[in-house]
């Protein structure tokens, strides 16, 4: 789930909700552990989290949408609909 403040959520740790900054998206991390012990699921989740972020677009209402409800079914029409009101009001100036 992605929040304002703190980011995009990826695991749950000892003190609290571990998350990642759209800005530090591009850089380096390393993700270290014994057999068994998960890495691949975290990279999973980290992918697909990422992924969902990425789809939503950013935009704060659509954000909002996918939030509400953690589908994608509503957002695309969203996205459309917002594209058109501003390429809407562009068109006046």
């Amino acid at each position: 789930m992605y929040d304002s403040t703190r980011g995009l959520w990826i695991a749950h740790c000892e003190n609290g909700p571990l998350s990642i900054v759209g800005k530090m998206a591009n850089r380096h991390g390393l993700i270290a552990g014994a057999t068994g012990t998960g890495k691949t699921v975290t990279l999973k989740v980290m992918a697909e989290a990422f992924l969902d972020y990425v789809i939503v677009g950013g935009m704060p209402a659509v954000v909002l949408e996918y939030i509400s409800n953690g589908m994608f079914s509503n957002t695309l029409e969203l996205q459309r609909q917002l594209l058109s009101d501003y390429e809407e009001d562009i068109t006046k100036y």
